[in-house]
């Protein structure tokens, strides 16, 4: 048995299509088109004049464009039936229940997200063997440099090397391919709690155990003629392989890998004649022991493949970085969609029995039963999502695209790459349970720096008066789930961004100042801020400060600030969006549980990265 099985599946994809024809236009009146033909004959007739141009506008008949009915060839009702009809673009769906799922990858982690976290065993592991050197590093800087080494960690070459090279020790070798594509690939972030690991391996195990016992591989009745001739012949070669010495060697591995490929017989169905033979896991069909999951689990960290860290709920969280995923996906495994969403397309309500039937066919593969037998074969077997989508005509993938409030016009390659590109992005559970302020805190220095076009290219704005809002929730966000405080909810329309309530009837306010340019304290002070504080001191409150957001000041803002700290004994410490959140992080990687101490920015200062960094260091 092989970690080195890729169960490669050549996507083919199917011709472009230059657009629908005229039958289509009809029975999907609604379809987006291209304008008319320049080509398409013009009927000379009032109606024809007053088309509706790209403005909205409608042109006024000409002089000269009534004439007889009967020189143009029929009565004015013949001729209004003659004339092309506007053709009108389909409006999407809003209302499509997959659109509450979308955002899936940008739930998962980056190692810049994991090394904060890590645990200072396992990144000492993963240092020692992915950092050229880690002689006299601080545990600080050992984070410092993985997030710098990223780039380095996550090249494909090197994560191709280390997931195809065979492990000696059988039970890695198992192990390895399980755990990194059975088990976390098909997790929603690539992650799951380290607790639970060995559980989810001993269900797959027990799951593929279960299915051998029913499984009809080499059964006569139930396989195409050329089929059952490849998995006699692998089932012969493998039977040998176990006979020769009980045990199958790194060379035998190679070989039984190079003849799946051949034959076209997964992984999947390697292990089920395994488990038919007793011989997987491992002899007798025992499943692999704690103790071997987790000297896999170890090996895997060596590897620089698997990362563990902490959550904020103190969870220790088993994780494949995104920029490693991406590489196994793409080069190793060859996946398009997990198994989850892939299911979800297959269950899209626009194939129908006869689709799947003539798919499975196409490649081989048993046709009968119910659609729901069907699409378990489809999910299990070696077709993939873009095989499926490039065996369908171009008005079926529409209709699939339609089915899902996507727009549907393009090549049928444009068409299958939306629809990968899609489905791939929807999470396992509706995004309406979770905080939506986390994906504006995610994006907090674009926010800040009111970068609209990568704002809108990550899908996070459509008009640039969602900015402020959004910067305005996700530095709530910062202080109630890093900072672990409690802002006050619901403030005034005529108040500052955010305010903390402390005891002794302290408060702190903070205004948050995104802008394409360095912002001028002067601009907001004496107009905004400096009433903010007086509102609070007529109320009995004492301001401790005032805390000013922004992506960076002008030179004179501090010591405008000065001159307001010298006149009024109030704080206004100005902090770039970068070092908050920089500073946030630190503080809830280092204390998970405790709140942050606000007196610490109690200060009349230019808060950039080194100078938090400073501030920190007084406190952790």
């Amino acid at each position: 048995m092989t970690f080195q099985d890729h169960d490669r599946g050549s996507a083919e994809q199917g011709e472009g299509s230059q657009g629908a024809s005229a039958r289509e236009q009809q029975e999907h009146p609604g379809e987006p088109q291209e304008r008319p033909s320049e080509s398409m004959p013009v009927q000379r007739t009032e109606q024809s004049r007053q088309q509706v141009e790209p403005s909205g506008t409608t042109m006024p008949p000409q002089p000269g464009d009534a004439v007889d009915s009967a020189a143009r060839g029929g009565s004015d009702d013949e001729q209004r039936k003659r004339a092309p009809r506007k053709i009108r673009r389909r409006r999407r769906k809003k209302d499509a229940w997959e659109a509450t799922l979308l955002g899936r990858r940008g739930l998962c982690y980056r190692i810049a997200d994991i090394a904060p976290r890590m645990l200072k065993m396992v990144m000492t592991r993963v240092a020692s063997c992915q950092l050229r050197s880690t002689r006299g590093l601080s545990e600080e800087q050992l984070r410092e440099e993985l997030v710098r080494a990223a780039p380095r960690i996550g090249d494909r070459n090197r994560v191709k090397k280390v997931l195809t090279a065979l492990d000696p020790i059988r039970h890695r070798r198992e192990l390895k391919g399980i755990i990194v594509f059975d088990v976390l690939l098909e997790q929603e972030r690539y992650a799951l709690p380290a607790k639970e690991l060995p559980a989810k391996v001993h269900e797959y195990e027990k799951q593929v155990i279960k299915e051998s016992r029913a499984c009809k591989l080499l059964d006569p009745k139930e396989m195409d003629k050329s089929r059952l001739f490849a998995y006699e012949t692998y089932y012969v070669v493998l039977d040998a392989a176990w006979r020769h010495e009980d045990r199958i060697s790194v060379d035998e591995a190679n070989l039984l890998a190079e003849l799946r490929r051949r034959l076209g017989i997964t992984l999947r169905d390697h292990r089920l004649l395994e488990a038919k033979m007793g011989r997987f896991p491992k002899r007798k069909c025992a499943l692999h022991s704690i103790e071997e999951i987790e000297d896999t689990r170890r090996q895997l960290q060596k590897d620089g493949i698997l990362w563990t860290f902490r959550d904020e709920d103190g969870t220790d969280i088993d994780a494949i970085p995104t920029e490693i995923m991406e590489v196994i996906r793409s080069e190793i495994k060859q996946v398009d969609l997990q198994r989850v969403n892939f299911k979800r397309l297959l269950q899209n309500r626009a194939w129908s029995n006869d689709d799947f039937r003539r798919v499975l066919r196409t490649h081989g593969l048993d046709a009968g039963g119910n659609k729901a037998d069907m699409i378990s074969r489809i999910l299990h077997s070696r077709l993939t999502p873009t095989q499926l989508l490039a065996s369908a005509s171009v008005s079926k993938l529409q209709a699939v695209c339609r089915a899902v409030g996507l727009v549907s016009y393009g090549s049928k390659g444009d068409i299958i790459a939306r629809l990968i590109e899609f489905y791939d992005n929807l999470t396992f559970e509706p995004i309406v349970e979770r905080d939506e302020r986390a994906q504006w805190y995610a994006a907090y220095e674009l926010l800040a720096a009111r970068k609209y076009s990568e704002l809108k290219a990550q899908g996070l704005i459509e008009k640039q008066e969602q900015v402020d809002p959004a910067f305005e929730k996700a530095t709530d966000f910062l202080f109630e789930k890093r900072f672990h405080l409690n802002p006050v909810k619901n403030l005034p329309v005529r108040a500052p961004d955010g305010k903390l309530s402390l005891p002794q009837r302290q408060v702190v306010l903070w205004d948050c100042k995104s802008d394409e340019r360095a912002v001028n304290l002067q601009d907001h002070l004496d107009s905004q801020f400096d009433k903010y504080m007086r509102a609070e001191a007529s109320q009995g409150n004492h301001v401790l400060y005032f805390l000013v957001i922004a992506p960076r000041f002008t030179a004179n803002s501090l010591r405008i600030a000065r001159k307001y700290k010298m006149a009024t004994n109030w704080d206004v410490p100005l902090v770039t969006a970068r070092a908050l959140k920089r500073m946030a992080e630190k503080w809830h990687n280092a204390k998970p549980n405790q709140p942050f101490p606000v007196g610490l920015l109690n200060l009349t200062d230019m808060i950039d990265d080194d100078r938090a960094d400073e501030l920190l260091s007084l406190v952790l």
